[in-house]
Order: C-alpha cells, then structure tokens, then sequence
C-alpha cells in the first residue's frame, strides 16, 4: 500500500469520457477530503465525471520567513515539522481515495503556485474550462488566492473560476449581512429600528469595524459582525444552520493522456531541512531545540505505525472518520475535557483533522448530531461554533488581526497593554522568552506543556490558556511571539484559530473577562494527582519526598535549588482563595488526598 501511494512517474492512461472534453481542476488546499467537499459538486458530466485533483507543497510555507514580531532578527515559519506530518499523511491518504475513485491527485512542489496551476492548464490544450478551488482564513492565505485568480483570468480568460468558503462550519453567504442583521439576529424578537443614529451604531462595543473587501467571495459581509463570542454564535445560530453535508463523489475519470507524471510527496526531512538549515535564529531558539522539534516529528511519524501507540497521531480523511465515530460512541458522552490531559479518550483530538480539511465541521456536527449519546456529545458541535467565531474574526480583521495592539473590544474603556520590547535593554527578557518556550519557568503546569508541544505537536486547550497567560500576562512578552512558537510547533495549527485565541488570552482581543490564569491553582483543579505534570517533567521526581506531598504543585516550597531558577513569582500563581488556605493550612489540597 506505501508504495502505491508513494509511486512516483506513474502516467495516467484511462478512456476519454463523452463528454466532450471538459475537464475540472480542482486545487486542493486545506481540504485534503472528498466527503463533504463541494469542490467535487455540480460535475454535469452523465458518467464519471472528468476531473483534475491538484495538490500543490508550497516551498514558501516550509521555508523560514522573517518573523512577525522581531522581523530584523528572527525568522519563523508557515508549516511547522508536527503539522508537516499530518499534512504529508492527508495528501496520501487523499490520493489513494481519489484512486479507488478511478480520479488522480496530482502532487507539485514549487514556490510558484500560480504558475503551477496555469502550466496545467496549458498543457491540457484547452480542455480545461474551470478551475474550483476553496477559499481560506489569513491574509497570506487570501493574498495566494488571489494571486492565482488574478493570473488565470490574465493567461486564460476563458476558463471559469469558482471558489468558496467550505473551512468553516456556517457558510459565509448565509450569515447576516450587514451591521442592522447582525443587530437583528442578536434580538431577533424585538422590532427593527431602523432610525437608529450612525453614531449610536458606532459606539456598540460588540461590533467589529468594516474593513474593505479581500476580493473572496462573500467576505464584504463583515461589517457589524459581534466582537464577542456569545454574541456571535446566538446571532449565527438565530439566522441560520450548517449546510447539509455533500456526499462523496462515487467514480471520477481523469484525462486521457496527462503530459507529465503524477507526482510524488516530499519527504519530511525534505520539509524539514530549511528549519535545520537556517542561519538565523528560528524565534529565539537554540539550533538544538529546533533540530530536536523536527527529530520529535520524525518519530512521532514511525510511531504511528506501532500497534501499542493509543493516540490518533494520523493525518487523513480515512483516519478522521474512523477515529470520529470511535470517540463519539465510546468515549464523547464520558470525556473529561477540561484536564490536563494523561488520558487521551478525554478529549476528541479531532483538530488536526480540521486543520487540513480531512474532516469539515459540517461532518462532525452531523456525526456529532447522530451518534446514540447526541445530548452528552452536544460539546462538540458547540466547539465548531467556538472555532467559526475565530475564523471569522481572522476574516474580518484584516492586518489588525496580526498586529500587536491586536483588536480589543473596546480601546475607549481600557488602556493599551505595554509589551516589554526585546529591543530596550531589558537583559531579563530574551532568557526569559526561550526558558518559557523550551519548557523551563519553573511552574510545572506551563513546562509540562511546552514540552509536551516540543516532543508531540500537541496539547490540550485547558494548559494552552495557561502557557499564554504567563508569557503575556506575566512576562509581558509579545503575544505575537507566543503565537509564532504554536505555528512552528502544531500538529493542529490554524491561522484563525490559533492566532485567534492567542488574541483572546493575551488581553488584546475579544475576551471582555481579562483572563488571567494563576497556573498552581489551575494545576490542583484540573491535575490534582499530579500525573500530567509528572508525565513529563521527570525531574519532579527527584525532588519529591514522597507519593503523598504537593511537591508537583509547588516544588519551590520544597526545593531551594528550583524557588532560585524560578522566572516568575510563585505568588502571583495561586487565587487568593488557595493562598489563604496555604497560609492557614499549609496544605492545597484536602487531607482526604494525602
């Protein structure tokens, strides 16, 4: 099976169909599946219809890039070692389903991708006449897009181009248009007053700000869009509901005779080696950390073939559906999803399956939907809604969504967040920046999670709020080089979502709480037996007197060693309502637990 997904130079021969010629392109990009992929809808052809799948591995997004946030000294990067994993795993498995379809996936690498996608088109001869593909969050993202259309209409205006928007559960064009619908759909009982001032509609803190249009379909539409997550998902949930999923296309033909080879995937190492190769510093970070991210990557790729690895560590569509319905009838109604995780059955781990398209949102909520334990799975739908929210608001922000004043709810009521800068002498910061980011603070919460990023490419949402809470509510650091290291090191990485809730936890975008995690009573919440933090950072062991104590929580109590390498005030990382009962007790945790 390896190797038939894998060939390479293999010639695609098969009977021109009747009908006439006309082919499809179809440009794959983060929607590496055929269910519920509109890209393979409204074919007109009688029979199988006559397609071209494309998949093109931009170089650009693989090779190091000034970074966001200190562009003169650090480099950064698109696609990160654990999400190239996942991606090279989607594009196999979505080639093999296009084969047993009687379709092809044509595979290119190139850091021209416009020019890819018009020297297929020429070397068709002119039957190709329309090229589909989907349109996605993040202004590189659009800027491609963009580009590509901007050089087919030039090169061959006859050729149709049809893109949409298919990455998000709700689709664009049924959401409320317009600062008034939005308004409406938010009271969708009370009357519309349409003599409402200009001004007063200005002053609504909830309201995002009109940005000019991107040139992707339906994305005018923003103007008015809530700020706020609450208010966005009652306003989308009142005016509409996710579109019915589309069903897998049942055969597929190719051309008759396709004047160059398939193509074959890169390597990972091939991925991989401009990160080893850089000369400049990637985000601060030693060469032997980044050499150790993309080793990490490599054995997480052979171990997925290990029959004694329980995590779904796998890309691809075959791969989502079947975990999917795994989770949803043995473990969804039962996940205790707000731990630190040491059990992988208490979250749904499905979303580096979003983040390549293998799975839509629409698919998940109807299987979600459907499943025998609907009403206790119903958290899964909500978080699609949760993740919609944040794509959107990528959209809708434009450059504001990158930049580091960020996009508050309302700049008038709050002052301006004061980001210590790496460039004013403060000799503390950059130490302080890669202790955190190579797991090394001396709060054990934070590092157990960087260093589970570092070795997997993942962790869960509970510890990623408090890893983010320390670097920016804490060190004051950046917020923007905290989402820079996530891209680098996701399995599961997002331009919205993951951007998106680095803004929302950082006090700088639209969270109207302010939140700031206080990472030991966080830890005796959700670990409070300790196994998450002892899982991976085994030096705990050695300063623990016993099974019993709370060394785990606070080993500075009982290690003067780790109290002097601490980068934070252990203080600021308790409530005040724990902190009392240290005082008082001694103790955090009950005596029942000792």
């Amino acid at each position: 099976m390896a190797a038939s997904l894998l060939r390479a130079n293999a010639l695609v021969q098969t009977k021109r169909p009747k009908s006439g010629g006309k082919v499809r392109l179809v440009w794959h990009r983060r929607d590496l599946r055929l269910q519920d992929n509109w890209l393979y809808s409204n074919l007109e052809s009688d029979e199988s219809p006559v397609v071209i799948s494309l998949f093109i591995f931009n170089k650009l997004d693989f090779q190091p890039r000034p970074s966001t946030c200190r562009p003169n000294e650090w480099d950064a990067v698109n696609i990160g070692p654990h999400a190239a994993r996942i991606l090279l795993d989607s594009v196999q498995d979505l080639r093999a389903s296009l084969r047993a379809k009687g379709g092809e996936l044509i595979i290119r690498k190139s850091s021209n991708v416009a020019d890819v996608i018009c020297k297929l088109i020429s070397e068709q001869n002119g039957s190709i006449y329309e090229v589909y593909w989907n349109e996605e969050p993040g202004m590189i993202e659009l800027q491609q897009s963009k580009l590509v259309k901007r050089a087919i209409q030039d090169r061959f205006p006859d050729v149709q181009i049809e893109t949409s928007m298919q990455y998000t559960l709700y689709h664009p064009d049924d959401l409320p248009n317009g600062k008034m619908e939005w308004q409406h759909q938010l009271s969708p009982n009370k009357p519309k007053n349409r003599r409402r001032s200009t001004r007063q509609q200005q002053n609504t803190s909830s309201v995002a700000t009109q940005i000019p249009p991107s040139g992707s379909k339906g994305l005018e539409r923003w103007d008015g869009m809530p700020k706020i997550m609450g208010d966005f998902r009652k306003a989308a949930r009142n005016k509409t509901k996710p579109r019915k999923c589309k069903p897998a296309p049942a055969q597929l033909q190719v051309p008759e005779i396709i004047s160059s080879d398939s193509g074959e995937c890169p390597t990972l190492e091939e991925l991989t080696n401009p990160l080893v190769d850089c000369k400049r510093p990637i985000l601060g970070l030693s060469k032997e950390l980044v050499a150790k991210i993309v080793d990490n990557s490599k054995n997480r790729s052979r171990e997925k073939n290990q029959s004694s690895f329980s995590f779904s560590t796998t890309g691809g569509e075959k791969a989502g559906l079947q975990h999917l319905s795994d989770f949803l009838a043995n473990h969804g109604s039962t996940a205790e999803r707000n731990l630190a995780e040491t059990n992988p059955n208490n979250s749904a781990h499905i979303s580096h399956y979003l983040a390549f398209g293998c799975l839509s949102p629409r698919k998940i909520v109807e299987e979600a939907s459907n499943c025998v334990d609907s009403e206790e799975c119903r958290w899964v739908i909500s978080h699609m809604t949760m993740r919609d929210f944040f794509l959107y608001t990528c959209m809708a922000s434009g450059p504001n969504f990158y930049q580091l004043d960020g996009i508050p709810i309302s700049k008038k009521k709050k002052q301006p967040v004061v980001w210590k800068s790496f460039e004013d002498g403060n000799k503390e910061l950059e130490p302080h920046w890669t202790r955190w980011a190579s797991g090394n603070t001396g709060l054990p919460l934070v590092d157990a999670a960087m260093r589970e990023l570092i070795n997997t490419g993942y962790c869960s949402n509970r510890v990623r709020q408090n890893v983010a809470s320390v670097l920016t509510k804490d060190l004051g650091i950046d917020w923007r080089a905290g989402a820079e290291l996530f891209q680098l090191l996701l399995e599961d990485h997002c331009v919205g979502a993951n951007w998106g809730n680095w803004l929302y936890f950082s006090g700088v975008g639209p969270d109207p709480k302010q939140r700031h995690f206080r990472t030991v009573s966080q830890a005796l919440k959700y670990d409070e037996t300790g196994s998450y933090v002892m899982k991976w950072l085994p030096e705990l062991k050695k300063v623990m007197k016993d099974n019993d104590d709370e060394t785990f929580l606070r080993p500075w109590d009982f290690c003067e060693k780790w109290k002097k390498n601490m980068i934070v005030n252990p203080e600021s990382q308790y409530t005040w309502q724990d902190m009392s009962s240290l005082n008082e007790t001694g103790l955090l945790r009950s005596k029942a637990l000792h």
